[in-house]
C-alpha cells in the first residue's frame, strides 16, 4: 500500500506500507517493513521490523526485530535484558587518555561532585510518567560544573546526564588512586628502613657510650683505691716514725 495519508479506525494489515507523509492509524501489524517520515499511533505497533528517518510517537511498541530510528524518547522506564553501546575503535577519532579538566588529579575531581539520593516530583510533571522509587545518581547543574561533556541540554532547557561516561572517569581515578597507593608503600617501606638503621646506630652508640661508662668508673675505682691505699700507708709511716721517736726518748732519759 502506497500514498500520502492513511486514516483507519482499525487496524493497517500487511506485507509492506510505504508513505511519502504521515501515517495515522490506532494499531499497525506488518510481517515486512514499515517505512516512513512519521508515524503517529495511539495504540501498538506490530511488526518484524520499523525504519523511519524522523519522528516515531507511540504509545507503545511490540517487535521481533532492530528498530531504528534518529532518536528514542521515553517517559516511563525502559525495561530490558540488556544493552550494548557502540564503542568500536573504528567508529572513533581524537581518542585521548583523560586527564583532569579542573583539578591536579581525577580522584581531586570526583571528589567535588556530589552523589545524591532522590525521588521524583511526579504531581507537577504528570506527562513524564515519573516512578515513585528511590533513585541514586548527580544533579545535572552540579556535575556540568566539573565534568560538563556528561552533561546534555535539550531545546527547552532540560539537562540530562550522560551516566555512562562517568565509567571511564572512575576507572582513570581507581588507577591513579592505586598508582598514588603504590608510591606510599614504597614510602612507608623506604621510611622503616631508615628507622631501622637509625635505631641500630643508637643502639651501637648507646653500648659504647654504657662501655666508656663503665670504663670511666672502673679506673675512678681503682684510682680512689690507690690513692686510700697511700693514705694508709702514709700513716703507717708516721706511726712508726712517733714510735721510734718515742723508744729514743725512754733510753735517753734512762741514760740519764
Amino acid at each position: 500500500m502506497t500514498g500520502t495519508t492513511v486514516d483507519l479506525s482499525g487496524a493497517l494489515t500487511g506485507t509492506s506500507a510505504t508513505l511519502s507523509s504521515t501515517l495515522g492509524v490506532a494499531g499497525i501489524t506488518s510481517s515486512a517493513a514499515i517505512t516512513g517520515t512519521t508515524a503517529t499511533l495511539s495504540g501498538a505497533l506490530t511488526g518484524t521490523s520499523a525504519t523511519l528517518s524522523s519522528t516515531l510517537g507511540v504509545a507503545g511498541i511490540t517487535s521481533t526485530a532492530v528498530i531504528t530510528g534518529t532518536g528514542i524518547s521515553v517517559t516511563g522506564t525502559v525495561t530490558a535484558s540488556g544493552a550494548a553501546l557502540t564503542s568500536d575503535r573504528r567508529y572513533k577519532k581524537d581518542i585521548a587518555t583523560l586527564e583532569p579538566i579542573t583539578s591536579p588529579s581525577m580522584l581531586e575531581e570526583l571528589q567535588s561532585v556530589r552523589g545524591v539520593s532522590y525521588t521524583w516530583r511526579q504531581s507537577e510533571f504528570p506527562e513524564k510518567d515519573f516512578d515513585s522509587n528511590v533513585h541514586y545518581g548527580f544533579i545535572a547543574q552540579e556535575l556540568e560544573e566539573t565534568f560538563p561533556d556528561l552533561v546534555g541540554t535539550d531545546a527547552n532547557g532540560w539537562k540530562a546526564v550522560r551516566y555512562n561516561g562517568m565509567i571511564p572517569i572512575l576507572v582513570e581515578s581507581l588507577k591513579q588512586a592505586a598508582s598514588e597507593i603504590q608510591d606510599n608503600k614504597l614510602r612507608i617501606t623506604a621510611l622503616e628502613n631508615s628507622i631501622a638503621v637509625q635505631d641500630r646506630r643508637l643502639e651501637g652508640e648507646t653500648f659504647t657510650s654504657y662501655s666508656n661508662s663503665q670504663n670511666y668508673i672502673i679506673i675512678t675505682l681503682l684510682v680512689t683505691l690507690v690513692l686510700l691505699k697511700l693514705v694508709e700507708i702514709y700513716k703507717m709511716s708516721n706511726q712508726k716514725k712517733q714510735s721510734h721517736t718515742q723508744d729514743n726518748n725512754i733510753t735517753v732519759t734512762n741514760n740519764l
